[in-house]
């Protein structure tokens, strides 16, 4: 039988402080040092920002186009409900669209107010979209053709889309 001393300084009898093996595991040499150094974390850093830097102005771009297409979407969408309302003979009356900055509003009667207010369904649009051309658009009742034929030309940010609607009530974009 092994005779074991008790150690007194918490460590296990065969781990002692002078130990060659504990002051080898205990050592700061660079080969067993874990971490990252202060210029790779800088650099990384660096990376990141640069990588953000140039992808911010292709976002915004593409953020803008695609808020472009959602606004023209909304007003065809609207378009096509005034049709087929007045097809409809929705309330007996003719329907319209209006455009107002930041909103598109779909209503009944033959021009923007003259109609139930109660009835008007409004939708949003980007505050950064405007138009080139009228902002109303009148459907008359029964055939659901356009009182005017019209082009509507959206904007935003350098970037433009068409709304036409023709003799035969057909909208296109």
């Amino acid at each position: 039988m092994v005779n074991q001393k008790k150690s007194t300084s918490g460590f296990p009898p065969s781990v002692k402080l002078g130990d060659a093996t504990t002051s080898r595991a205990l050592s700061t040499s660079p080969s067993s040092t874990a971490g990252f150094t202060l210029l790779e974390v800088l650099l990384s850093v660096a990376v990141i920002a640069l990588l953000a830097g140039i992808s911010m102005p292709v976002y915004e771009l593409f953020y803008s186009s695609n808020q472009l297409d959602l606004d023209v979407q909304t007003v065809v969408e609207q378009m096509d409900r005034a049709e087929s309302y007045a097809r409809a003979s929705v309330g007996d009356s003719d329907w319209g669209v209006r455009l107002e900055q930041g909103s598109v509003i779909l209503f009944q009667g033959s021009s923007y107010g003259s109609g139930d207010s109660d009835l008007e369904e409004p939708a949003d649009m980007s505050p950064s979209t405007t138009w080139d051309g009228q902002d109303e658009f009148i459907f008359l009742k029964y055939t659901g053709l356009p009182f005017k034929i019209n082009d509507v030309t959206f904007s935003a940010n350098g970037d433009s889309r068409t709304i036409s609607v023709n003799d035969n009530g057909t909208i296109s974009y």
